[in-house]
């Protein structure tokens, strides 16, 4: 069963850079590799003669290979229980010394060396755990080897982190911002000279009546110099009158003449010419260094994602692919292009000579049940104004992108925080007022009123199967704290003296009412939300407020409505902190 894999996986001097869109958590169980499962591709590399295909199945979690010459399916496994089996993210270095491997949720990643070419089993030695500033959604070493990029992303205010970790200087971490948020995939300049990030802009700041203008979401790439100059530039990746939903993966062709980047949420891939792209960002820089006395484009950061005529200088085609593409990789003669198309259960190959897609390789038959339709739906920018973002935008894997935003719904400044949708189902009602009775009439009333989308019966339909389950599995969930003495305890007090279950009972954490929490005049009468992976989702209340669980129970409990969270003692406070983390 794993001859073929096993003899073949092989690995060019290339960077093989592999990006995920929700596969297994680290401490999920194993799942029977059914064939009526869905295939869920979202990882692709080749082997180093470029004739076969290697792809991780997420939904199974399991390699299959795959003959390019024919995109006949030639073998799948299971690998070896063991740390491949949860990898959300996986790159190996150039010179195949070194291997990283990273889990969805997990503020960590795993280097080690392997100890032979088939990374499909737990093969490796001297593996090391490098602690993280946030969450890892993609790896990419540099051409030397040395350095590790990594893009750290997590909910709330404030720009993103491209972490480098200087393997040669005991895992040091330092960090390079990334504006904006949903930072997606990193790829290395095969020369080292840069990085470029895809991520997109969320303007939460902004009423989302400006939506219409297409000022509230941008989708874009960042161009970070790897020089003494830190120049970062960010450039859009829509037109003025259609947006590229969900930047997911990107990579860099081996001779620099063009990057290609996924849109998970457009079904498409865009070409970027890249000597045009560096001549907009000479430009920048230039601009940056007039007057200054600096070197050029010395500490500057310039955002000019907004500019959206900028965009036609550099994107040289755009090539649809199946729906929900994320991973991608270049043959050894970067003449193909593999495409992981996630929710479409296939492989599109690209000829990059032609910039057209040549085959797509089918790895599943099932067709899709209605909530697969429905997290389709979910992922698709097609739904909003001009496909500028799709649901999956505000809350990324189902979660939570942690803003507040103004929608039109609810008057004008009226900011609330975004909601994770993870176990969503049976926590009604719905809202932070918890103005919607039903689901659907929470989302069709989204969609009607923000998307500018009025929604069909079948899509309703859909898009509430697959709330209905989405949460349910593991992968689709932030990892929970494991229970240790003092979470023990705050499990007592949560169920004795902190009053909590009078409020946050049953197997909901919720008791679907609302509550005065006497915040300030005028605001009560609030939804009481489920705590079901709570601790992973700051900020707090209504409106981003508190940003930590402990601010929740003594800042911002004036009133003292948190139950009996003011009578603790701040050691039962921690307790019950550490408790929630576990939930």
């Amino acid at each position: 069963m794993y001859a073929t894999f096993r003899r073949s996986l092989t690995y060019t001097a290339a960077v093989a850079v592999l990006i995920v869109c929700g596969a297994a958590a680290a401490d999920s169980p194993r799942l029977d590799l059914s064939a009526s499962e869905f295939s869920s591709p979202t990882q692709v590399f080749w082997s180093a003669t470029g004739d076969l295909i290697f792809a991780w199945e997420s939904g199974p979690r399991r390699w299959a290979s795959i003959e390019q010459a024919t995109g006949q399916v030639l073998s799948r496994g299971d690998a070896t229980p063991g740390v491949i089996t949860h990898v959300a993210i996986f790159a190996r270095a150039a010179d195949g010394k070194t291997v990283a491997l990273a889990a969805p949720w997990q503020s960590r990643l795993l280097v080690g060396a392997p100890a032979g070419e088939d990374l499909a089993h737990e093969a490796f030695s001297r593996t090391r755990t490098v602690e993280l500033a946030a969450w890892p959604q993609s790896l990419a070493f540099g051409p030397d080897s040395r350095r590790l990029f990594v893009a750290c992303d997590s909910p709330g205010l404030g720009d993103k982190l491209l972490g480098i970790v200087d393997l040669g200087a005991g895992d040091n971490v330092t960090y390079r911002p990334v504006p904006g948020g949903n930072l997606r995939g990193v790829a290395v300049d095969p020369e080292g000279k840069f990085v470029l990030a895809v991520h997109v802009l969320s303007k939460s700041h902004l009423p989302s009546t400006q939506i219409d203008q297409g000022w509230v979401f941008t989708n874009a790439v960042s161009y970070l110099a790897l020089d003494e100059s830190n120049l970062v530039v960010t450039l859009p990746l829509d037109t003025r009158t259609r947006g590229f939903a969900n930047p997911e993966g990107v990579v860099i062709a081996p001779d620099r003449s063009r990057a290609y980047i996924a849109h998970a949420g457009a079904d498409v891939v865009s070409v970027i010419d890249l000597a045009a792209l560096q001549e907009v960002v000479r430009e920048v820089a230039a601009n940056c260094a007039n007057g200054s006395g600096r070197p050029s484009g010395a500490d500057c950061h310039a955002i000019l994602a907004d500019d959206l005529r900028m965009t036609p200088r550099y994107i040289a085609a755009r090539l649809a692919v199946g729906a929900s593409p994320c991973g991608m990789a270049l043959a050894p003669d970067g003449v193909l292009l593999a495409v992981a198309n996630r929710l479409d259960d296939s492989i599109s190959i690209i000829d990059t000579r032609q910039d057209r897609v040549v085959r797509t390789i089918r790895m599943s038959t099932k067709p899709p049940d209605l909530a697969r339709q429905g997290e389709i739906l979910f992922h698709a920018g097609r739904l909003s104004f001009s496909g500028q973002f799709s649901c999956a935008s505000c809350h990324p894997r189902g979660h939570t992108d942690g803003l507040n935003w103004d929608l039109p719904a609810d008057g004008f400044a009226n900011f609330q925080n975004t909601k994770s949708l993870l176990n969503v189902a049976g926590t009604g009602p719905y809202g932070w007022r918890g103005e919607s009775r039903t689901l659907r009439r929470r989302f069709t009333g989204t969609l009607r009123g923000l998307f500018q989308h009025e929604v069909s019966g079948p899509e309703a339909a859909a898009l509430e199967a697959y709330l209905a389950v989405l949460g349910q599995q593991s992968e689709d969930l932030p990892s929970a704290s494991s229970s240790t003495p003092a979470a023990n305890r705050g499990e007592v007090l949560f169920r004795g003296a902190a009053g909590c279950t009078e409020c946050h009972g049953g197997p909901r954490f919720t008791d679907g009412l609302t509550h005065d929490l006497g915040l300030a005049p005028g605001e009560e009468g609030f939804d009481t939300p489920s705590l079901l992976r709570v601790a992973a989702a700051p900020p707090f209340l209504h409106d981003g407020r508190a940003a930590t669980l402990l601010d929740v129970l003594t800042r911002h409990n004036p009133a003292r409505l948190h139950g009996n969270a003011h009578a603790l003692t701040p050691a039962e406070l921690a307790d019950l902190v550490e408790y929630l983390k576990t939930l």
